[in-house]
């Protein structure tokens, strides 16, 4: 999915560079859309993505396809990138084209891949029992069936799959095809965990810290979001960064939170990317460096699309250091950098 959403905010990008003057349906769903308002955002988009809005179509497309507010609707962003191709855009055009060809395979594809499934499934296959909860989840070869999907999810989990594991404690975690019950969800989590499972190490250092489910313990926090970071998950090292530099769990060490800060950077991960940013405009744990410091705040900008950070004060701090020359050097550098993958 994150491959998904970042082709889709790329797309948003590209319209608003090159957009005229946004109509006020179009200007109200933008900011309700920037505000996480999701449910408005789409209420003022849609009518304007309809009646022919490409910009607003796009978005309506970032919405569906990353499950902004709703489940995700891959079949909807189609249809709301074909509405965008239609009025004229260039990039939704090449998208709506490729998902096109997808949609029009898809049907075909699950249905094979459920006449596989099904019969290991009810073999005792417990991977084979996830892999249908999965598909039963999202609609995809059968009807889509949430309770049906979590019932699946269970009885892989009691087999031994990390996978549903760590799917049922998210469901644990949330609510919706069953009772929510934190409880629960760090006991789930704490089975994937210890399967080696980053997701959910990752899940369990946040429940530890926060003391959801389980006692409070920043040291147990600090253990699982360390396993996770050293697997190459971003999140967990973007929350080992963050304990080592408020000396949660460890002791404060502002290089080592530098250095996990880093890691997850490196990866695309845009948060990481605006602690770097920080970082660089503050010195301390790093020489002063109003140009990396640029960087990565242009990189968490992309990175980050359609996520709404405060930013606005460091942007204006570390650009009151820059030239316009200085600037575009920057972020030519910046546009030309791939991230890294991570070994695990």
């Amino acid at each position: 999915m994150r491959r998904t959403q970042i082709v889709f905010a790329g797309l948003v990008l590209a319209w608003l560079c090159t957009a005229g003057p946004a109509r006020a349906e179009f200007a109200a769903g933008f900011e309700a859309f920037r505000g996480r308002d999701y449910p408005t955002a789409a209420a003022e988009l849609a009518p304007a993505a309809t009646a022919g809005d490409a910009g607003a179509a796009i978005l309506m497309a970032l919405i569906a396809a990353n499950g902004y507010g709703a489940a995700a609707d891959p079949a909807g962003a189609v249809h709301w990138l074909e509405l965008a191709a239609a009025a004229g855009d260039v990039p939704a055009r090449a998208m709506a084209g490729s998902l096109l060809g997808i949609r029009r395979n898809v049907t075909m594809e699950f249905a094979a891949a459920l006449a596989l499934v099904a019969p290991r499934s009810q073999a005792g296959d417990a991977h084979a029992r996830y892999l249908l909860g999965w598909m039963t989840a999202n609609g995809l070869g059968v009807p889509r069936d949430e309770a049906a999907a979590a019932s699946l999810y269970r009885s892989a989990a009691d087999l031994g799959d990390a996978e549903a594991q760590n799917r049922l404690a998210a469901q644990y975690l949330t609510g919706g095809a069953i009772a929510q019950d934190e409880a629960q969800a760090a006991a789930w989590f704490t089975k994937a965990a210890t399967q080696g499972h980053a997701g959910a190490q990752a899940a369990l250092a946040y429940l530890y810290a926060a003391g959801r489910g389980v006692t409070r313990d920043d040291a147990v926090a600090a253990k699982w979001a360390r396993a996770a970071g050293e697997q190459g998950l971003a999140e967990g090292q973007f929350f080992l960064a963050g304990l080592y530099a408020s000396g949660r769990g460890v002791a404060e060490d502002q290089g080592a939170a530098f250095s996990w800060f880093y890691r997850a950077a490196q990866q695309g991960y845009g948060p990481a990317q605006f602690k770097l940013a920080e970082m660089y405009a503050d010195g301390g744990a790093v020489p002063q460096d109003y140009e990396e410091a640029w960087f990565w705040l242009f990189r968490g900008a992309i990175a980050s699309a359609g996520v709404v950070f405060n930013i606005e004060a460091l942007r204006d701090r570390i650009e009151a250091h820059l030239d316009p020359a200085r600037e575009a050097a920057v972020e030519t550098r910046a546009l030309q950098w791939v991230p890294a993958v991570p070994k695990r």
